[in-house]
């Protein structure tokens, strides 16, 4: 008799560690998606897709529309820190922190509005262009237009922005 009650004893106590645990992963799973974790971050900015024929304008991977976006949502945002860390590794190697800081602080107090896209070209495998246009809201409340050719390179398994370099004339 004692036996059995060991043995019940037992599997209760397995029940109620199953139990437990089931209660974390769910307790966690939840946490993870109210606080954005599951989901793309929420640095995004809104793009505007300007061709005629919209669905000519794509996107290789999804992963790297999010990357641009990130991108462009951080500099003019003044995360500047982030943005460094997306700059492709070379550049990285050759220019400081500061330095790129010093760069780009221009666009930290721009009021952005939007990017248009007008077209994505993939120069290679590895190398992608977006011909694009920052909206942004210059002096007295005008809207002005800045064309950019942005450009990322794909390497060590992730997508990098090249910020504009005389290596790299495209």
């Amino acid at each position: 008799m004692r036996e059995c009650s060991n043995k019940l004893n037992a599997v209760k106590k397995l029940f109620f560690l199953k139990s437990k645990l089931y209660f974390v992963m769910a307790l966690v799973t939840l946490l993870t998606i109210f606080n954005g974790c599951a989901t793309p971050t929420g640095k995004t900015i809104e793009i505007e897709y300007v061709k005629a024929e919209a669905d000519s304008i794509k996107w290789p991977e999804d992963i790297l529309e999010n990357r641009f976006k990130e991108y462009w949502f951080n500099r003019f945002n003044g995360q500047i820190e982030d943005n460094y860390q997306m700059e492709y590794p070379y550049f990285q190697e050759l220019v400081s922190q500061q330095k790129y800081r010093n760069y780009v602080h221009n666009a930290v107090n721009t009021p952005f509005i939007k990017m248009k896209v007008q077209g994505i070209r993939m120069v290679s495998d590895y190398l992608m262009v977006v011909d694009c246009m920052a909206v942004i809201k210059g002096k007295n409340d005008s809207i002005t237009e800045i064309s950019l050719v942005d450009r990322w390179v794909y390497t060590d398994g992730k997508w990098y922005h090249v910020i504009r370099d005389p290596l790299f004339s495209i």
